[in-house]
């Protein structure tokens, strides 16, 4: 993949980059620029420059993250394209319609914002495989099960297991001497 570092390395230098400089990203990033041609390398450059300042000077949060988002899929359509030789199709597009916008906003798209934003650090999956809902957002600390039944199951789950495997239970106790 890319460690941080260069990821960090790469974003900064691409959305700072001259025009006078553009041959020198695809050498210094090859894992990036994988197109067979200079046109869909340097189409694909610009477009990427102009979002991340677009990026780079949105306030709001929302539409931020909204155009991160198109920005991702967007070079995906383009590595798509080039992985199935269809950017000759694509050739006398522009990029601008890269970013169509913010959406009016829809209940919907307003969960999902906040999903994004708010509760994906909350996300959690029940430990108990017999859970009606195994899908819940943490409400405490620590929270590890749905429900005061699901935390009983893994308390008792936990303490069989320690039963069975423990060199210091009463059971494995008695095998040891």
């Amino acid at each position: 993949m890319i460690s941080a570092k260069r990821a960090e390395a790469l974003l900064y230098e691409w959305v700072n980059l001259p025009d006078s400089r553009m041959d020198t990203m695809p050498a210094r990033y090859p894992e990036i620029f994988i197109f067979k041609t200079k046109k869909e390398t340097y189409r694909v450059l610009d477009t990427v420059r102009a979002g991340l300042r677009k990026i780079w000077d949105v306030r709001d949060t929302r539409q931020r993250d909204w155009d991160i988002c198109t920005l991702r899929g967007s070079y995906q359509k383009s590595r798509t394209r080039e992985d199935h030789g269809l950017s000759d199709l694509f050739s006398d597009t522009t990029d601008n319609d890269f970013f169509p916008g913010l959406p009016r906003l829809t209940p919907f798209e307003a969960a999902m914002f906040y999903l994004q934003t708010g509760l994906v650090h909350r996300m959690l999956r029940c430990r108990n495989p017999e859970c009606a809902a195994p899908y819940f957002f943490r409400t405490e600390k620590g929270q590890e099960s749905c429900s005061p039944e699901c935390a009983d199951w893994s308390r008792k789950n936990y303490k069989l297991r320690w039963y069975q495997d423990s060199p210091k239970s009463s059971k494995n106790r008695s095998k040891a001497t």
